[in-house]
Formats: C-alpha cells, sequence, structure tokens
C-alpha cells in the first residue's frame, strides 16, 4: 500500500496504452489523410459458433471467454477480407479499436483510410459502396 505504480503502455486500457493509441491515430491521419469509411462490427451472442461450444446449460453470458474468442476470430476474417481481398477497394491506412459494451459483448471500430484512386467522390461511387433495404411488409409489417 501506498507504493506508486506505473503501468506500462502495453496494458490494455491504461492511460499511457491510451495515450499512445491517440499518438498513433494521429500519426496515420497526419501521413494518408481523413479516414473514408467507418465501419462497425459487433458480436451477436446468438451466433452459432457461440451457441455451439456450449454446453446444455450454459448460457453466452456466462462465458465471455468463448464469445470474446469467437469475437477475436471473426474479426481478423472481416479484416482479412478488407485489407488484403479488398473488398472496399484499396485500403492504405487502418485504425481499429475493440470496446466491450456494457452488457460484456465486444464490438470494434474501424477507420479506413482508401488509395487515391477508390476515394468516394459522388452518390455513384456512395452507392457501390452502401446498400439499404426496406423490410418485407408481409414477414415484418411493424419493422416496414
Amino acid at each position: 500500500m501506498g507504493k506508486l505504480i506505473i503501468l506500462p503502455s502495453t496494458f490494455q486500457g491504461s492511460p499511457r496504452h491510451m495515450q499512445h493509441n491517440y499518438q498513433d491515430a494521429m500519426a496515420i491521419l497526419r501521413k494518408y489523410g481523413s479516414p473514408d469509411l467507418f465501419v462497425t462490427f459487433t458480436c451477436k451472442p446468438t451466433w452459432s459458433e457461440i451457441l455451439n461450444a456450449l454446453e446444455s446449460q450454459q448460457r453466452p453470458g456466462n462465458r465471455s471467454d468463448i464469445i470474446v474468442r469467437i469475437f477475436k476470430m471473426k474479426l481478423t476474417e472481416l479484416l482479412d477480407d478488407l485489407l488484403k481481398k479488398n473488398i472496399f477497394s484499396k485500403v492504405i491506412a487502418y485504425i481499429d479499436v475493440i470496446e466491450f459494451q456494457k452488457r460484456g459483448s465486444p464490438h470494434a471500430h474501424i477507420l479506413l483510410t482508401l488509395d487515391l484512386c477508390s476515394k468516394i467522390r459522388n452518390n455513384v461511387d456512395i452507392d457501390n459502396f452502401v446498400c439499404a433495404e426496406l423490410p418485407n411488409k408481409s414477414v415484418n409489417p411493424r419493422l416496414f
């Protein structure tokens, strides 16, 4: 008690870690400019992979270790699709942050900076990236 302990910047959630991440993000923005896309990736406790890993009486809220492990695997796959398979065109820089909701479910925020040829400049470019659909009136009349 009474002994001062300074946590390293590698300790997740510490003030030094947050400052380190902020400095990294500002350096990326300075070099590559403003991001073009903001992607949110949220974990669903009802994913089949999570439900299949639970034993008979367990609920997803009781096994956060399974939830986090499967979320990380799916996030890695999403980042692979975004960065290596170029589903949104060529990404030259990205920043991602993983947070936990009040209920304990993880979610990630991802900022993507596209190369100069892939920048979004007009409404036709936006239509290539964004798709919105109205729910079916007969299946979901309330949502419609």
